[in-house]
């Protein structure tokens, strides 16, 4: 009963940001020219995202419940970690970004979360930190010309 209640709460969540999704993206078509580029593309990201977000949880919450087998008490503590090690990542990139700006950080930072979190060999931590920074620098500095934060450890 309790896990039942619980999978619709994460559909309701899940629902709520779609509809945040869409006001997004309706607003960034009310912007003009090209800056308005970049606010539709993350815009039709991001309800693409939760739009399979919805699915994933109406899709929990229609299927019968296997998981009553295990134990409650297991999967609040394995929870509870997960969303310590959610915040971590967060603050962590944070105060990456706060020391060594975008260029250096990003980098750093999806290297070290696919390594560490994500378990992937070095070969595809390398290459995908690589190509995101590689995408950031000619997306934002060479196409929009916008100068990125360079950190307070290299900025100065």
């Amino acid at each position: 009963m309790e896990q039942s209640s619980n999978n619709r709460t994460s559909l309701a969540v899940a629902i709520l940001l779609l509809i945040m999704a869409i006001a997004v993206l309706v607003t960034a078509y009310d912007f003009r020219g090209g800056s308005g580029i970049f606010p539709r593309f993350i815009g039709w990201i991001f309800v693409g995202l939760t739009f399979t977000e919805c699915l994933i949880q109406l899709k929990v919450v229609l299927s019968p419940s296997a998981s009553s087998a295990f134990n409650e008490s297991t999967l609040v503590k394995n929870k509870i970690i997960k969303e310590f090690q959610g915040v971590f990542w967060i603050v962590f990139f944070l105060i990456l970004l706060y020391l060594t700006g975008f260029l250096i950080g990003i980098p750093l930072y999806i290297f070290s979360f696919l390594r560490l979190s994500a378990k992937r060999t070095y070969k595809q931590s390398i290459i995908m930190s690589v190509t995101a920074t590689i995408l950031v620098y000619v997306l934002f500095i060479q196409l929009l010309q916008y100068r990125l934060f360079q950190g307070i450890l290299f900025g100065a």
